[in-house]
């Protein structure tokens, strides 16, 4: 038995979805400064459908996605993340994601480390969980 899709203007929430998605791509791309013809170019897709996907117009394939996130040097994911785009989950944030990226490369003990630090400049206070502290 043959299925039928609905188009996507009628499954309910894809405009909403396409939106945030499309707004997701244009805070990633304005944080590396990137215009959308350099986007484009680097991405293999053409400046009329940048547009159209920051406008939450047109939904891209998972090819192009993945393209568009490895120029700008997000995770695929972040595109699909709920929240404000520009908030510091999102991929609007590049210093913290490239301080994330050197981070899961780390051991635990040079991560403990690092958040002692950390603690020890914020003064905020501790951030450290007691059973990830040192033992004096």
């Amino acid at each position: 038995m043959k299925q039928h899709k609905l188009p996507l203007r009628l499954v309910p929430g894809a405009t909403e979805f396409r939106a945030r998605m499309g707004q997701r791509i244009r805070v990633a791309r304005q944080a590396m400064n990137y215009t959308q013809a350099q986007l484009a170019a680097r991405s293999g897709i053409s400046t009329n459908f940048v547009a159209h996907l920051e406008r939450g117009t047109r939904s891209p394939s998972i090819e192009t996605l993945n393209a568009i996130a490895n120029v700008l040097t997000v995770p695929v994911a972040d595109f699909f993340m709920t929240g404000k785009a520009g908030s510091a989950a999102s991929p609007g944030r590049p210093l913290v994601r490239a301080i994330h990226r050197l981070l899961a490369r780390m051991p635990d003990a040079r991560l403990r480390l690092i958040a002692e630090l950390l603690e020890a400049i914020d003064p905020r206070g501790p951030v450290l969980p007691p059973r990830y502290r040192r033992r004096s």
